[in-house]
């Protein structure tokens, strides 16, 4: 009985190692680093800005982004009825070529505004590119990853 186990759990390792390195996991999320490096986002006057650098060897015409947008103060999101909020925003970046981003928050923002405001669990979770392919990130993989200096 015991070698039964054994060998089913060698079995099911050995399965584990093939499907990792075979590639499925990149059909469900690329799990390289990502073709872009951003700056850490900050709110500032009705807007989320951040640099975005462009790594890839194509032309990005779209940027899809999700965060969260927090009350300083008490920690609670901080506009009724949001939880993640998601915005995109055409552009036309270069390879190799930065591109400075402001999310404007107005269709949010109500007489009620908090005074200070946090932007967390922020990612790009979309880039189109000029020859129509995409890459993506829906599931955050790459959230709170920032890799440029503001």
């Amino acid at each position: 009985m015991k070698k039964q186990i054994t060998w089913s759990l060698l079995l099911l390792e050995t399965a584990v190692v093939v499907f990792i390195t075979s590639g499925c996991p990149s059909m469900l999320w690329d799990i390289t680093s990502p073709p872009y490096s951003i700056s850490k986002p900050v709110y500032y006057s009705g807007g989320v800005f951040f640099n975005f650098y462009n790594k890839s060897n194509k032309t990005v015409v779209f940027v899809e982004t999700k965060m969260n947008v927090l009350d300083a103060k008490t920690g609670s999101i901080a506009f009724a009825g949001t939880g993640c909020i998601t915005t995109g925003a055409p552009c036309n970046i270069q390879n190799c070529a930065q591109n400075d981003f402001c999310i404007s928050l107005n269709q949010y923002i109500s007489n009620s505004i908090p005074s200070e405001l946090i932007v967390e669990n922020f990612f790009i979770s979309k880039i189109e590119y000029s020859d129509g392919s995409c890459w993506k990130d829906y599931l955050g993989v790459y959230a709170d990853t920032f890799c440029m200096e503001a």
